[in-house]
């Protein structure tokens, strides 16, 4: 096995060296010394074995995602296609439970989204957009983030009242989304 191949399949994952070495379980300095060719693994079988595991996982995701995308694009016409991933680890782990037993990186998922939409837009001739995937978390967030930008308006002031209305309802349906969210 040569080095590239090892640097080529791990990016390829959309992993850097930290958290490749930590799902196979070594130290990133073995990483980056079997990508540099300082040393060799010691167990190149056992090693494409686990990559190919972790290939197979994100050839999953990219078949899910185009799934998704081929049914969406079948049943629209001249109408944006969205696709959504994960903006950090753990709005992913929050969803996908294998991805947290594997304490798999959000970036593994946003490469394998980005690969299906990239076939997708090979496939159909259009333009797939990639969005933040919206969990608990992040709606609870933004529902924080309203409350803080309304304690901070004067309520005796007209334009501000207004404003505060205006947040008010975004507030009620976020609220409404995180009711109905899985």
């Amino acid at each position: 096995m040569e080095p590239i191949e090892i640097t080529a399949r791990r990016s390829a994952l959309g992993l850097n060296q930290a958290d490749f070495a930590r799902l196979l379980g070594v130290k990133q300095a073995t990483i980056s010394h079997w990508e540099t060719g300082i040393r060799t693994p010691s167990n190149p079988d056992r090693l494409m074995g686990e990559i190919a595991q972790f290939e197979r996982l994100h050839q999953q995701i990219v078949d899910e995602t185009l799934q998704i995308l081929r049914t969406t694009l079948d049943s629209t016409e001249d109408t944006p296609v969205f696709v959504a991933t994960f903006a950090d680890d753990e709005d992913y782990w929050e969803v996908d439970a294998q991805a947290k037993q594997l304490t798999l990186p959000a970036a593994f998922h946003r490469s394998a989204t980005a690969q299906a939409a990239q076939e997708a837009e090979a496939e159909h001739g259009v333009r797939v957009e990639i969005r933040e995937t919206r969990t608990r978390s992040t709606i609870s967030k933004e529902i924080a983030d309203i409350k803080e930008l309304q304690a901070d308006l004067d309520l005796e002031n007209p334009e501000e009242l207004t404003q505060f209305d205006i947040l008010d309802a975004e507030r009620l349906e976020l609220e409404e989304e995180l009711k109905n969210l899985y």
